[in-house]
């Protein structure tokens, strides 16, 4: 079904596209391939376009960023529900449509080990949903330590998410930005860094290596 939709346009049925926003382990390329991809996934059979967050919790009420006599002022939701369309960059339920993407790649891709060695399994995020004003600092945080953006973390129709081609991409896109950024603090007169060479990376756990 994904493939069809990605090289087709095919539709994928509405209760695949259920499945694949609830439950994590199930087709991860739904969350990790195209953004195209992502937003049809998230789209219901009311061809409403939520977060996660708001998928889950559609009836809540709640507030949006600005004034409010609540004890936030920036909750991590932009707009009112339905005053901006997906043209705009804004979801139905008024998220951004990035935040909810990178949250979606997150869940679909994210795993936690334990710290007792008698616990083996690593386990996904399953059902866990983030409240928006914790995965605006999560987002925020991300953008501002890894220096990538969503779109860097999407592997495209000819790629696989966590494969070794995959992780060098990203890690030399990362890379590049930081030595950018270590050049742009050292000045004019500094000694400049360069990359000398790829980062062989392929030995590398794919959850370890995109940390």
């Amino acid at each position: 079904a994904i493939t069809n939709f990605l090289t087709k346009a095919k539709p994928i049925p509405a209760n695949l596209r259920r499945l694949m926003r609830t439950i994590p382990e199930f087709a991860v390329r739904s969350g990790t391939t195209t953004r195209e991809l992502a937003l049809h996934v998230l789209q219901t059979s009311k061809n409403v376009i939520n977060c996660r967050f708001h998928n889950e919790k559609h009836n809540l009420k709640s507030d949006v960023d600005g004034p409010t006599s609540g004890k936030y002022s920036i909750v991590g939701i932009s707009f009112t529900q339905g005053f901006k369309k997906i043209e705009d960059g804004v979801l139905t339920c008024g998220c951004d449509i990035d935040t909810g993407l990178l949250e979606f790649l997150w869940w679909k891709t994210w795993m936690v080990r334990s710290g007792n060695p008698a616990v083996q399994e690593p386990e996904t995020m399953k059902g866990d949903v983030l409240d928006p004003r914790h995965r605006a600092f999560f987002i925020q945080a991300f953008a501002k330590a890894t220096l990538l953006s969503l779109n860097d973390l999407y592997s495209g129709l000819d790629d696989t998410f966590g494969t070794a081609t995959y992780i060098r991409r990203v890690a030399l896109l990362q890379a590049g930005r930081l030595v950018g950024m270590a050049n742009m603090l050292l000045g004019p007169q500094g000694e400049q860094l360069v990359i000398a060479k790829e980062m062989d990376v392929a030995s590398e756990p794919a959850d370890m290596a995109m940390m």
